[in-house]
């Protein structure tokens, strides 16, 4: 489980370009201007790429905090 919720951390890091630490269960794209629809895109495809999983458009639209992209994930597992 931990694996998995640092791989989401070092993905929103890396494309937000954000510290790891910033990002807790509350974080969302509201609490940060860098999550645009260009980087939710990046995001997306990154977490479609590192977790091996299709993310359906309708998923893909529901995924706009690290609370919500961690429960998708777990479900696609």
């Amino acid at each position: 489980m931990k694996k998995i919720e640092n791989k989401i951390k070092n993905i929103l890091s890396t494309i937000l370009k954000i510290p790891e630490k910033k990002i807790n269960l509350s974080f969302s794209y509201k609490s940060t201007k860098k999550w645009d629809s260009l980087n939710h895109v990046k995001i997306i495809m990154a977490l479609e790429s590192s977790f091996k999983v299709k993310i359906k458009p309708d998923q893909a639209v529901e995924m706009i905090s690290y609370k919500k992209i961690l429960k998708n994930l777990k479900n696609n597992k």
